[in-house]
């Protein structure tokens, strides 16, 4: 009996995944690190402000007199580099359900800054400047596929806000913010107050 010469069939070259550390520095635009970098990457993707507006809200959540302040400028380049340039060749390295965990901690929510996140859109009637789930427009598609492959979660659940916008929790999270350094404080009121303005005149601009 004659042996059976049919060849093998060919083995499929697995290209080696990139390990989080080599992916953490492609989220590294100097002189900001990765952590600055995933928060423009966060509001960009999730809400409608624009870049000085993010600027700000960064500028507000991490107050440190050794933090360079970020400018509209520097946020936009941000994006540029890392969703127009770096992201296209390591996307496939990134796990199917997301690489980093979705961001909870104090000023990565709009509500922290005093704007209309999704929930106090509901029930407040006024407009929220997280992005709707509503729209079909291809960019809202695109915005959606992309950050549920940075951070782990659905699109609807990205855009969820983690806070819980019952009386007795908004004073908890008042007297919370009493806590922080004098500077935090300063620097949070202001953002406050220039965010709720911006968009408000984004917001007008758009009735139009």
């Amino acid at each position: 009996m004659l042996a059976n010469r049919t060849p093998p069939p060919p083995t499929r070259r697995v290209k080696p995944r990139l390990s989080p550390d080599k992916i953490n520095k492609q989220f590294i635009v100097i002189p900001f690190t990765t952590r600055d970098s995933r928060f423009v990457l966060w509001y960009y993707f999730t809400t409608n402000l624009d870049f000085q507006s993010i600027a700000i809200a960064r500028n507000a959540t991490f107050c440190n007199n050794q933090q360079q302040l970020m400018t509209a400028r520097q946020a936009r380049n941000i994006v540029n580099k890392i969703v127009r340039q770096r992201l296209p060749t390591f996307k496939g390295e990134l796990a199917p359900d997301g690489h980093f965990p979705r961001p909870i901690g104090f000023g990565w929510a709009p509500c922290d800054h005093g704007m209309c996140c999704s929930k106090l859109a509901e029930t407040g009637g006024k407009p929220s400047i997280v992005r709707s789930l509503r729209r079909q427009a291809k960019n809202e598609h695109d915005n959606g596929s992309i950050a549920t492959t940075i951070w782990h979660g659905t699109w609807d659940e990205l855009l969820a806000c983690p806070r819980d916008h019952s009386a007795a929790t908004d004073k908890e999270q008042g007297n919370s913010r009493s806590t922080q350094p004098e500077e935090c404080l300063s620097s949070s009121s202001i953002s406050s107050y220039s965010l709720r303005y911006r968009f408000r005149k984004l917001h007008n601009r758009r009735k139009l």
